[in-house]
């Protein structure tokens, strides 16, 4: 799946392959297990456990969730960013403080050219680092898969994914907490490993 890779204002178009899984097979991990014990033999348990999952498949029906498969379905906009004309770092952090963000992305005439967050900026301070923003940015496209944007943000460790058009243009944001959010509105949850 490609994905776009923005490094100094210039975009390149990366693709990005899922690292190849080790270990089970995840079929074989997801098998539901048996329980042991005096626990599984409790008829009160047992009626507890119905009752649960009558009410868990009612709530479900009242509420329609509609399947989840792409980026524009879940980014949030419109996008908080700053300008990279009127840059400044007090800026940056009041708006951060302010709008109770964590990431925010830097544009120069609306196309993406930088992202700074709360941790860089404080590393900044601390001088641990040298500059307050990234001009290395990882970015999607509207109609990217959401697994393929989990993917990259948990391999290259990043807690957002700016969503740009084909101008490079910010039209949206994609963070962990939208995953998360979504992994858990729109259940049945199904891991695999």
């Amino acid at each position: 799946m490609p994905f776009i890779f923005i490094d100094n204002g210039s975009p390149s178009i990366r693709q990005y392959d899922t690292p190849k899984n080790k270990g089970v097979n995840p079929v074989e991990a997801s098998q539901r297990t048996q329980a042991v014990g005096q626990e599984s033999q409790n008829p009160q348990r047992q009626k507890d456990v119905a009752q649960y999952k009558q009410a868990e498949s009612q709530h479900r029906e009242e509420q329609h969730p509609k399947p989840v498969e792409l980026a524009r379905e879940i980014m949030s906009q419109p996008v908080v960013y700053l300008n990279q004309e009127t840059l400044d770092l007090d800026d940056a952090e009041q708006t951060l403080r302010e709008r109770k963000i964590s990431h925010l992305p830097i544009c120069q005439n609306g196309k993406l050219v930088g992202i700074t967050t709360n941790i860089q900026i404080l590393r900044y301070r601390l001088k641990y680092e040298t500059n307050w923003y990234h001009t290395k940015v990882f970015a999607a496209k509207p109609d990217t898969d959401i697994h393929q944007c989990a993917h990259v943000m948990f391999d290259e460790h990043i807690g957002c994914l700016p969503i740009v058009d084909n101008q490079q243009n910010l039209v949206g944001l994609i963070t962990r907490s939208d995953l998360l959010r979504v992994a858990s509105q729109y259940g049945p949850l199904e891991f695999w490993a």
